[in-house]
């Protein structure tokens, strides 16, 4: 080890030392381990633990152990995914146990291949083997059965990314095609675009909507941006079954929504009147590529509707809201949630923060040939579409990656 290294590391355990003594010390003042996305305080010791044994474990990792672990990235996919196609989570009891004989029955596999399946996941940490061939949950197992709409996404997460992952490289390579563009990654591997795929097979489609709908990816939204500083309507731009509208409109009763999207669901509209909503959030057919009409007050709002567009929609989609903020009232503005890459120096975020950053980039990629962006691209965007639209502020939440990028139109 060099001199270099070897002070890196001495710096690292010193952190680490300190680090588990302010933990020790804050734990010993509560009665219960603290939930980390309910106390801010304990969330920020066990992010900043969390990230300097991760650096700490990289330092200690000889080279042919890092590659091992990410050839075997390919394994885990594969399992993981197993996981969810037969509903292990959901087969195994939380409060007791299954055999990989009577899961291997209920699903329909060879019991040897799936006791080897189970292995693998427990041994990641997802299951336990109590004894031979038994299989309990851990506590990242259980979370998936008591978040139904976590599982549902998580299971169209594994299609549509892990399906797509192994064609990244053909399709980066394949030739240009009338269009004028490659195909994606999941062209490649489906023979079709994403959208074609699941407007030919509903339940999928369905499973992932159900899965927009988790509360703890939605909650996220409460705290990207200042709410309360904003008055009248939001018009949610893309924004689906109004998942994301609901959320506010629950925990900001001071504003009112109009949902934007190509379908409007009578029973979607349905659930919104039994929640007592009926008055504060509307439905609109509408394509985001149309222009919008003025507002009196309040903001246009786009949650991940550029991030799975080329730069030249994108422009387009944002040509569509210029001339609606210009005719509306002084306060109007446009809001873009989306997640906002670091610049290449930029050293603000952990290198978790940064992984999960760049993964959500590549899997765009995979699906659409799109892309995130940072900070500097999104204003390229914007000026492109009028350039009079400034960022006048990008706000981030306590927890989590979502950010909210606030847009005005300058004089």
């Amino acid at each position: 080890m060099i001199d270099t290294e070897r002070i890196q590391m001495l710096t690292l355990l010193g952190q680490l030392r300190t680090l588990t003594t302010r933990i020790e010390a804050y734990l010993s003042q509560t009665s219960k381990t603290p939930a980390s996305t309910e106390d801010r305080e304990f969330d920020t010791l066990r992010n900043e633990y969390l990230e300097t044994i991760n650096n700490t474990a990289l330092h200690l990792t000889h080279p042919l152990e890092y590659w091992s672990s990410i050839r075997g990235a390919c394994a885990d996919t594969a399992v993981f995914r197993c996981a969810n196609e037969f509903e292990l989570f959901q087969r195994i009891p939380l409060t007791g146990t299954a055999t990989s004989t009577s899961l291997a029955a209920a699903v329909g596999v060879d019991t040897g291949v799936l006791t080897r399946v189970l292995r693998l996941l427990s041994a990641r940490g997802c299951f336990q083997e109590v004894s031979e061939c038994t299989f309990a949950h851990t506590p990242f197992s259980a979370f998936v059965q008591e978040h139904p709409h976590f599982a549902s996404f998580l299971r169209a997460t594994f299609e549509v990314f892990g399906g797509s992952a192994a064609t990244l490289p053909d399709s980066l390579l394949a030739p240009v095609g009338e269009n004028g563009a490659r195909p994606s990654a999941f062209e490649v591997r489906f023979g079709e675009g994403c959208y074609e795929f699941w407007a030919k097979q509903p339940e999928k489609l369905a499973r992932f909507q159900r899965g927009l709908h988790e509360p703890l990816l939605l909650h996220e939204i409460n705290e990207s941006y200042n709410w309360d500083d904003v008055k009248g309507t939001i018009v949610d731009i893309g924004g689906g079954e109004g998942q994301v509208a609901r959320c506010l409109a629950e925990h900001f009763e001071h504003l009112k929504f109009l949902v934007q999207d190509t379908f409007v669901k009578e029973d979607v509209i349905a659930g919104i009147a039994r929640g007592g909503l009926a008055d504060r959030l509307r439905f609109e057919v509408h394509d985001y590529f149309t222009p919008q009409k003025s507002l009196d007050q309040g903001a246009f709002f786009l949650k991940h509707c550029l991030h799975n567009n080329d730069d030249e929609n994108c422009v387009r989609i944002l040509k569509a809201i210029a001339p609606a903020m210009e005719s509306s009232g002084p306060e109007t503005r446009l809001i873009i949630a989306e997640n906002v890459l670091p610049e290449w120096n930029d050293t603000s975020l952990s290198r978790q923060q940064r992984v999960e950053l760049f993964q959500d980039d590549i899997s765009m990629l995979q699906l659409f040939n799109a892309k995130k962006r940072s900070a500097a691209e999104y204003q390229e965007l914007l000026h492109q579409a009028d350039p009079r639209l400034r960022i006048f502020g990008i706000h981030r939440p306590p927890r989590g990656q979502l950010c909210c990028i606030d847009v005005r139109l300058s004089a």
